[in-house]
């Protein structure tokens, strides 16, 4: 753009690109002709990417721009590699809280099993008083009993961490 333009100035086109949120970050040169260092002050402040004078050379001009785009490559790759690493420490996070409740199931559920062929056994072992079969079921009962919990708890922290990264993904 050019300092000086019919209607809105160079400085007030590139105000008011910065402060729409879908065009902020389209580079800008301003090509002027005022040497004056308060005029190249006033270019940047608006948000001027560059300031260039006039006459300028074409093949200037082509570097420039292509330097604008380079730097905002650069930029786009840096965001996209901290995004990048800023997923791999919550998927590491992630992946550490939900082993632990996991590893609680998966304990509840073998000892369920466990238990659940000592009931078996003991149901079908002709040789065992009933009140020895009851102790059996008894025992069995309270470990699984207990167990169950054990895996509800579990099962009740994988909800609420999946609760998170849900209001998280919706949150942005």
């Amino acid at each position: 753009t050019d300092t000086r333009m019919p209607k809105l100035d160079g400085t007030g086109l590139i105000r008011a690109l910065r402060e729409d949120p879908r065009l902020a970050s389209v580079p800008t040169i301003i090509l002027t002709a005022r040497n004056q260092v308060a005029d190249r002050e006033a270019a940047r402040e608006s948000g001027a990417d560059m300031v260039m004078d006039k006459p300028f050379n074409p093949r200037e001009l082509r570097s420039a721009i292509s330097d604008l785009f380079a730097k905002q490559h650069r930029q786009a790759s840096n965001f996209m590699n901290e995004q990048a690493r800023s997923f791999e420490i919550i998927s590491a996070g992630l992946a550490h809280e939900m082993h632990n409740p996991l590893a609680y199931i998966k304990n509840a559920y073998f000892v369920i099993g466990e238990n659940a062929k000592k009931v078996i056994e003991a149901a079908r072992d002709p040789e065992l008083s009933q009140e020895d079969r009851d102790t059996r079921f008894d025992k069995a009962r309270d470990k699984i009993d207990k167990m169950l919990s054990v895996a509800d708890r579990g099962i009740k922290k994988v909800e609420q961490l999946v609760a998170l990264m849900r209001r998280y993904a919706r949150e942005g």
